[in-house]
């Protein structure tokens, strides 16, 4: 793995410095023109049933755009893998819970410290855990 394949990587002006012993996730997309599942490898953090990312390129990212199309998206994280609906985080509120916690899990952010460019500036994305159907 290289630093371009995890969105959010050091490849990135202002981004989190790569290093393959960070934790990453493996997000599965669809894509919207044809549908084929769509992969991408993703810096995230976890509260609650909600895991967050950063798109360091927006709403054009191909990924987001599949997003924004079909929401449905899989998670695999090192310990786990979860099925859910993923969505632009609009609410100012959780936008910066969403770039705070990030940029404390990659880039060693503390209350008081600006955040990075690319933590303040990236798009928030959010993918709500399925609940589980027994």
């Amino acid at each position: 793995m290289t630093a371009q394949n995890v969105e959010g990587g050091a490849q990135r002006s202002g981004a989190a410095s790569y290093s393959p012993d960070k934790e990453y996730c493996l997000l599965t997309t669809f894509d919207r023109t044809g549908g084929q599942a769509d992969d991408v490898q993703m810096y995230f953090a976890l509260q609650g049933d909600t895991m967050y990312m950063l798109s360091g390129g927006g709403s054009a990212a191909e990924w987001v755009q599949n997003i924004i199309k079909n929401p449905e998206a899989s998670v695999k994280t090192p310990t786990e893998t979860f099925a859910g609906m993923a969505r632009v985080v609009t609410r100012p509120d959780e936008a910066q819970i969403a770039r705070q916690l990030i940029a404390s899990k990659y880039e060693q952010w503390h209350e008081g410290q600006p955040l990075s460019d690319w933590a303040r500036d990236a798009l928030p994305i959010a993918v709500d855990r399925a609940p589980h159907l027994s």
